[in-house]
């Protein structure tokens, strides 16, 4: 069995992979861990800077993408250390490549968050996570986080745009 296991959010991350261990699995089965990350020259906002500081913001980019899939990967790999598992950070849109890795890997299963970003997001799915359901070849896994986490998440939201400055939720 290949489960494809799609992170790209600290929270909902240690929320997907309490899922993943908390379940069991067939013992071939392969867990592939992967990131999209979003092209930055495709941003509006970004758009106006300078080559080079846009090329630095998306090596942090790939740098965070990469460490959040890794630390994902250890964390099941210390309950399901008989598993193999594959980590993958690739640039691209995440509704569209999560559903095309899908298909031209044969996956049995997408593993995801629910990804409500916003005050109103978080009572409704996300975008790409719907995306997903409704194109992937296969099952899709949508992991909500549990109520500590949603307080944390909205704690830590509230810290960072006071720190910040930002008044977007």
């Amino acid at each position: 069995m290949n489960v494809l296991i799609a992170v790209d959010q600290a929270d909902f991350a240690r929320a997907i992979a309490n899922f993943v261990v908390n379940h069991t699995w067939k013992p071939d089965t392969k867990f592939i861990i992967m990131s999209v990350v979003k092209p930055t020259k495709l941003n509006k906002t970004l758009a106006v800077l300078p080559g080079p500081l846009l090329d630095e913001i998306e090596e942090k980019q790939f740098a965070a993408a990469r460490e959040l899939v890794h630390k994902t990967a250890n964390s099941i790999k210390q309950k399901l250390a008989e598993q193999e598992i594959e980590e993958i950070v690739i640039e691209g849109f995440p509704n569209e490549d999560l559903v095309a890795y899908a298909r031209e890997n044969a996956i049995d299963m997408i593993v995801m968050g629910s990804h409500g970003r916003t005050e109103i997001g978080r009572l409704f799915l996300g975008s790409v996570s719907m995306a997903v359901i409704s194109h992937a070849p296969c099952s899709v896994a949508i992991v909500h986080l549990d109520k500590l986490e949603e307080q944390e998440t909205a704690a830590d939201g509230v810290a960072e745009r006071a720190l910040t400055g930002s008044h977007k939720s």
